[in-house]
């Protein structure tokens, strides 16, 4: 599990390196740290809303109403040995200027990676899957020169959700959750233009 982890982490920088330089060129543009709550990740009953994520964004503003942020996280569900990591864009229409404080509402789509150990297993079989979230995201948040922070509710769909391990005999499975549900706050963001 060490070797999947470190690796999870890499893939992490990675991806951030590569949009934080993306983005660089860009005329507002913010850099943020991001908690997500009550996400589901299987399906276990002990399991609802038990995990928490958090993550590195980058936010942009291409018009006085219309952004975008591209968020990598990483969590780890409280009852169940699966981890996740995942790669989430949004488009954010905002009711007023962005430029201030603001309401928003949009898209989004990503890709998630779950893994772990399959807790049944005596010799501790390691499982990853793939599904691609997509859904709603609607927020508030402040303009991005200098320091802004954002308040988020975020509901989807998990395309490809489905079993990720079960016991020997077949009789308990778990399976990751078709839910993609979150609330959560952006904060030591820092902006620029």
């Amino acid at each position: 599990m060490g070797t999947l982890m470190v690796r999870s982490l890499q893939l992490l920088l990675v991806v951030f390196a590569c949009a934080s330089i993306t983005e660089l060129r860009a005329q507002a543009t913010g850099l943020n740290v991001t908690l997500h709550y009550l996400q589901p990740l299987t399906n276990s009953p002990e399991n609802k809303f038990s995990s928490t994520i958090v993550g590195l964004g980058i936010q942009h503003d291409f018009a006085r109403r219309i952004g975008m942020g591209l968020d990598v996280n990483y969590g780890a569900s409280a009852s169940d040995p699966v981890s996740a990591l995942e790669v989430v864009y949004s488009a954010k229409f905002f009711a007023s200027d962005n430029d201030a404080t603001s309401l928003y509402i949009g898209s989004l789509i990503g890709v998630q990676r779950l893994s772990g150990t399959n807790e049944f297993s005596s010799a501790g079989e390691e499982f990853s899957h793939i599904q691609i979230p997509v859904g709603i995201r609607a927020g508030l948040r402040g303009g991005l020169q200098g320091y802004f922070g954002e308040l988020f509710a975020q509901a989807g769909y998990a395309i490809g959700n489905g079993e990720l391990y079960q016991n020997n005999a077949g009789t308990v499975s778990i399976s990751s959750s078709p839910l993609y549900f979150s609330v959560g706050f952006s904060f030591l963001g820092f902006g620029w233009e």
